[in-house]
C-alpha cells in the first residue's frame, strides 16, 4: 500500500515538473496565436534549434547552458522580427500557416543534413543525480527546468499585466481595430510579439535539451503537445495554457507509470481531439 501510495506521487511530482516545462514551451505558441490568430506550425522547430545552439555554445565554447539559453532566446527572437517583417507579416490566415508549416520543414532538413539524425544531449554536471524528498526522487535537471520555467512564466504574466507594452499586447489581442484607434502601433506590437512567442520557444527548447536527448525530428512530437496544450487551455489565455501544461504533464507521466511510455506522447492527442469535439473553447479561451 505505501509502495503504491509512493509511486503514485513520485508520478504526480514527475508530471508536475514536466508540465511547468510545458507551459513555457507553448507560451509563445499561445501568445502568437492569441495576437495574431496565426498558429505557428514552425514553433517546435525554433525551440529544437534553440537546443542546438545551446548545445553547441556549452560543447565548444564551454558557455554554461543557463547562459547559453538566453543567449539563443535572443538570437531566436531576431530571427522571428526578420521572419515576420519580410515573410509573416506579408500573408495571412492558412498562407500564413502553410508559410510557417514550410519554414519548419525546410529548418527542421537544414539542421538534419548540418549535424545529422543523431541524438544528442547536454549534460550539465552539477545537475546529475537526484534530491530525495522523503523518499521522492527529483531529479536536479527537472528542478531546474521547472524552476527556471515558472519564473520565466511569471515574468512573461507580468509583463502583459503591468507593463505598457503588455498592456498594448492584450489590447490588440482583444480588439486590434479599437487598439489602433486609441494610438497603439498594431503592426509593432505584432512584429515583437512574434519575436517574443519564438524567442520563448528557445528557453524551453533549451530546458528540454539538458533533460532529453533531442535530435531534429523530436519536433513533429513537441509541436502536436504545444498545439494540445495551447487549444485545450483555450487560445490567447495564458493561465489556461499553464492549467492545461500541469494537467497533461500528470497524466501522461501517469499513464507512462502504470501503463507503457509508449503510450504518453498519444496522451497530448488525446486530449486535443476530446477538446475540439467538446468543448472548442478550451478552459479558459475563445472558440477555435
Amino acid at each position: 500500500m505505501i509502495g503504491d501510495i509512493a509511486t503514485l506521487t513520485q508520478a504526480i511530482v514527475t508530471g508536475i515538473l514536466l508540465g511547468g516545462i510545458y507551459s513555457l514551451m507553448s507560451s509563445g505558441l499561445s501568445l502568437i496565436f492569441g495576437v495574431m490568430d496565426i498558429p505557428n506550425a514552425s514553433q517546435a522547430v525554433f525551440a529544437v534549434l534553440a537546443a542546438y545552439i545551446t548545445y553547441w555554445t556549452y560543447t565548444l565554447v564551454g558557455i554554461d547552458p543557463f547562459i547559453g539559453m538566453v543567449f539563443s532566446a535572443i538570437i531566436l527572437f531576431a530571427i522571428g522580427i526578420v521572419m515576420y517583417k519580410y515573410m509573416v507579416s506579408r500573408v495571412s490566415g492558412l498562407m500564413a500557416f502553410t508559410l510557417l508549416y514550410m519554414v519548419a520543414m525546410f529548418l527542421e532538413n537544414t539542421m538534419i543534413f548540418v549535424w545529422t539524425n543523431l541524438y544528442r544531449g547536454i549534460r550539465v554536471p552539477y545537475l546529475t543525480g537526484s534530491i530525495n524528498i522523503y523518499g521522492i526522487y527529483v531529479p536536479s535537471d527537472r528542478l531546474a527546468g521547472f524552476l527556471i520555467s515558472v519564473i520565466g512564466f511569471g515574468l512573461l504574466t507580468y509583463f502583459l499585466k503591468y507593463t505598457y507594452t503588455g498592456k498594448a499586447i492584450r489590447a490588440t489581442m482583444q480588439n486590434p481595430r479599437a487598439a489602433s484607434l486609441m494610438g497603439i502601433n498594431v503592426n509593432s506590437i505584432y512584429l515583437f510579439s512574434f519575436g517574443l512567442g519564438i524567442a520563448l520557444s528557445g528557453f524551453a527548447g533549451a530546458i528540454l535539451g539538458i533533460i532529453y536527448p533531442f535530435n531534429p525530428t523530436v519536433a513533429d512530437e513537441w509541436i502536436g503537445v504545444m498545439f494540445a496544450i495551447v487549444v485545450f487551455g483555450g487560445l490567447g489565455s495564458l493561465m489556461g495554457t499553464f492549467i492545461a501544461s500541469m494537467i497533461i504533464g500528470i497524466v501522461s507521466s501517469l499513464v507512462g507509470t502504470y501503463a507503457s511510455l509508449v503510450w504518453s506522447p498519444l496522451i497530448a492527442f488525446a486530449i486535443l481531439v476530446i477538446t475540439l469535439w467538446v468543448r472548442p473553447s478550451g478552459l479558459m479561451g475563445r472558440k477555435v
